[in-house]
């Protein structure tokens, strides 16, 4: 394992250079949003997988076959660490991800899941995301330049609705 780009996306080097790939099925956070407070959701997935998979480990690839690859030209991946059997797997029942919709091998349990994840309020369905899915609501408000409420403590508010 080389680093880990974001939720998703991961560099190997599968003995041919370093390769960027995707986990396949899983769509997480990124970072860098229109509004800043986004960022925590990819921060805290991104932690995970890189506990799951630090750099410098061995990682176990298989794929689907025929093998696929997404727009970029990445190949879709899944991945299997000393700690977890699938690396996408986990990090969707750990809430802090998403099963795509395209046709994949485990699209099903993938989704189960994700549904696991919301029922029982894990990662970015739970509890700690509250803070920052209320900031993004009300700087959303603010820059709509609609009636917003007043200010949440603490964040960064635009246009009418807020200072």
């Amino acid at each position: 394992m080389d680093s880990v780009a974001n939720s998703e996306t991961l560099k190997i080097d599968g003995g041919k250079g370093i390769e960027v790939v995707h986990l396949e099925g899983v769509d997480g956070p990124d970072l860098r949003h229109k509004f800043p407070d986004l960022d925590w959701y990819g921060r805290v997935a991104i932690a995970n997988v890189e506990a799951l998979a630090p750099v410098g480990s061995k990682v176990c690839v298989s794929e689907d076959v025929p093998p696929r690859r997404d727009e970029e030209g990445h190949r879709l991946i899944y991945v299997r660490t000393r700690t977890t059997s699938d690396l996408g797997a986990e990090v969707i029942r750990r809430g802090l991800a998403v099963a795509r919709s395209d046709a994949f091998s485990r699209r099903d349990a993938y989704r189960e899941l994700e549904r696991g994840a919301q029922r029982d309020g894990r990662g970015h369905w739970g509890p700690e995301s509250n803070e920052a899915s209320l900031a993004i609501a009300i700087n959303a408000l603010g820059l709509t330049g609609g009636p917003g409420p007043a200010p949440y403590a603490g964040v960064r508010t635009g246009g009418r609705g807020g200072g």
